[in-house]
């Protein structure tokens, strides 16, 4: 042919069942022949509610003769007929969205081309058919030639004839899943037909979910648990999770503003599933009525406990941020599944600072005042390094102190800051020093990631939970050993032992770093580099989902969230999205057309330039099939509707342009303009589908 992308006119006949006639017009917009138009012949009764209306489609009232047989259709057709190719628009069959081209492409210099031998889906039958003879609806003529010089493709894979009446069997059987297989994402509106439920437009049913997950956590920046408590909730929040906070210990200073906002949002509902961050201990108490119940806990000995092992066994799972730990409370007699999730480091926060490299070492420890913590060891291996140095100094950032001050050696050089700092992290605290002892019998270790993410180097004893990062961070660490395993009494509980450091080989690390400073600098720099790599800890919200969602049987035990899709592209949709991301932090922030299963719904910012329509047309209906729903907001039309409009549970728009051009094209939908605050009138609009 002399012109590779002739304009083509569908002809479609719309005056029959508006479910077939809103499908056929949804199969003619996801074409991918970029000229086309589409002719719908309706009778005067029927005109009204078939769209969408302008651009390349166009409705055309005729008297209801005209519509008796297919020839004075053509006729008609023809009249009207912008293109030089002519196509019948069958509202009965399945279409696929490379037919135009296909027959464009086949056509050549012939006057007309059609499909034969068409696999035929009988519906009432529940069965396929190899169909016989050439079919007239699949045919593309010149607007001035006819069917006798017609080639013929036998059974293409762009077409599938439909028999929606009983029809008397006779025509070779085929396998059912061969049409299945053919249609594809098209199939649950052919399965609601036969079932007798089919949809009034070509838009899936999204199914409903619960309202969230309730997270039982500790709240308070001045604590190890506690800022863990709120990075949890804020991973899962980014992660997508609905989450609903029950805070079993709240200390709001500190607290970061997006978190106050999620803690006063929550609704927590009892049918939900129940994440409890907890040390072992009373917070545990209660969940035990919950339906669902998963349990974050470490624990800093050998032996849990058997109260706590009973309550650890009433959990659908438990996780764990090491693998010691998940060894200790299988040793101890946990039965439910362990999970390993490690908890991380804001690197925001904790950002690298290297050694302060004054005159003089300066030795931090981070540790609350307990037995455990290994505070006299850590004080006398300093001793035993930097003794008769003037210049040396010990900072030791603890909490509990209280009289407990009397113990520590009458050494002016040693300083003690003891209060609940309620400020987002402590990073200041460590880049006033050059060395980090990190020797407490811990369940995971977080002050030694929070000094490695600084880029000190950092003296770690390598027992008990902080092994694993001793181990997987190789000689970004100065490891010492476990010299002596002694009876676990924190005056509470006595049960197993815990880990000693070996004080000769600490002083020995002290003084390595002490007496080589440049090596000390560099292996802080690579221990930075690991934690950012390996223990951000925005990664335990995905981490944790995986869990979840494994236990739960998939994520449609879980509710997600709402998430907003924008470009990949730099553009007005995309800066809109982020700005919205900042204003609603509830709701999670993809980048293109990724993987949108598991959310409730997603708000797709769309700019005509920004996505490719085709592939917004998959990304909606997919994301649909697997129950969620999309919302639209489009900041930039193109000209043609396209077929993603037909898909998604609402369309927005961002001006009044866009949001005229959406009401013209379809008349008979919802769509909404907005106004306001951004994000008031996108959660309005979030909580409107989701309670539909």
């Amino acid at each position: 042919m002399s012109d590779e992308r002739p304009l083509v006119t569908c002809l479609l006949p719309g005056h029959g069942d508006r479910r077939l006639v809103a499908q056929a017009i949804y199969y003619f917009l996801r074409q991918d022949h970029p000229t086309s138009e589409l002719i719908v012949l309706v009778t005067p009764g029927s005109a009204d509610g078939v769209e969408p209306r302008g651009g390349n489609v166009r409705v055309v009232v005729v008297d209801p003769a005209e519509l008796d047989d297919a020839g004075t259709v053509w006729a008609r057709g023809r009249a009207e007929a912008r293109g030089e190719l002519l196509a019948w628009w069958s509202p009965t069959d399945w279409i696929g969205p490379d037919r135009i081209s296909a027959q464009v492409r086949d056509l050549g210099d012939a006057g007309a081309v059609a499909a034969r031998s068409v696999l035929t889906y009988r519906l009432r039958h529940g069965d396929a058919v190899q169909g016989e003879g050439t079919v007239p609806a699949s045919a593309m003529v010149r607007r001035d030639a006819s069917l006798e010089h017609l080639v013929v493709v036998e059974d293409p894979g762009w077409y599938l004839c439909m028999e929606t009446r009983r029809s008397p069997a006779g025509r070779s059987a085929r396998p059912l899943h061969n049409a299945v297989e053919r249609i594809g994402d098209d199939g649950p509106f052919y399965a609601a037909l036969r079932a007798g439920s089919g949809p009034g437009t070509a838009r899936p049913q999204a199914r409903r979910r619960r309202a969230g997950l309730t997270l039982a956590v500790p709240l308070m920046v001045f604590d190890g648990l506690g800022s863990m408590g709120e990075y949890l909730a804020l991973a899962l929040a980014e992660a997508g999770i609905a989450v609903n906070l029950v805070p079993w210990r709240l200390h709001r200073e500190g607290l970061r503003p997006d978190l106050l906002a999620l803690l006063e949002r929550s609704r927590p509902d009892p049918a939900d599933p129940v994440l409890v961050l907890s040390w072992i201990g009373h917070a545990l108490e209660g969940w035990g009525r919950a339906p669902v119940t998963f349990v974050n806990a470490m624990w800093e000995s050998t032996v849990v406990p058997a109260a706590f092992v009973e309550r650890l066994n009433t959990a659908t799972a438990v996780i764990c941020p090491s693998g010691w730990v998940a060894d200790t409370f299988r040793d101890s007699g946990v039965r439910v599944p362990i999970a390993v999730v490690p908890q991380g480091v804001d690197p925001q926060r904790y950002p690298f600072s290297g050694p302060r490299r004054g005159r003089g070492l300066t030795t931090l420890i981070v540790a609350a005042w307990a037995a455990r913590k290994n505070l006299r060891e850590s004080v006398d291996a300093w001793q035993l390094a930097f003794d008769g140095d003037p210049d040396a100094r010990l900072m030791i950032k603890t909490r509990f102190g209280g009289g407990n001050r009397a113990q520590l050696p009458d050494d002016e050089r040693i300083t003690v800051v003891d209060d609940n700092e309620a400020s987002p992290g402590i990073a200041h605290r460590y880049r006033q020093a050059d060395v980090l002892l990190a020797l407490g019998g811990e369940g995971f270790g977080l002050p030694l990631l929070e000094g490695m993410a600084c880029g000190l180097p950092v003296v770690a004893l390598d027992a008990q939970g902080q092994a694993d990062t001793c181990t997987l961070a190789g000689d970004a660490v100065l490891r010492v050993p476990a010299a002596d395993w002694v009876p676990y009494d924190d005056g509470q509980y006595r049960s197993g032992l815990r880990a000693v450091p070996d004080v000769p080989s600490v002083a020995a690390a002290l003084r390595w770093v002490a007496d080589h400073r440049d090596e000390a600098a560099a292996m802080g720099q690579r221990a930075s580099e690991w934690v950012r790599r390996e223990r951000d800890v925005w990664s335990m919200g995905p981490a944790m989902v995986r869990v979840l969602a494994e236990h739960l049987g998939g994520t449609d035990g879980l509710s997600l969230a709402e998430a907003i899709v924008h470009p990949e592209s730099d553009g007005r949709a995309r800066a809109y999205a982020l700005a919205l991301r900042r204003a609603v932090p509830r709701a999670a922030i993809r980048s293109g057309l990724g993987d949108a299963s598991g959310f409730r719904l997603v708000d797709v910012q769309y700019d005509a330039d920004g996505f490719d329509d085709a592939a917004l047309d998959r990304f909606v209906r997919g994301a649909r099939l697997r129950g969620t729903a999309v919302l639209v907001t489009a900041h930039r039309l193109p000209p043609q509707p396209t077929a993603w409009e037909c898909a998604v549970d609402l369309l927005a728009g961002a001006d009044d342009e866009v949001v005229a051009a959406l009401r013209h094209r379809w008349p008979a939908r919802r769509v909404e303009r907005l106004t306001g605050e951004p994000a008031t009138a996108h959660t309005e609009l979030w909580d409107s589908i989701a309670t539909a």
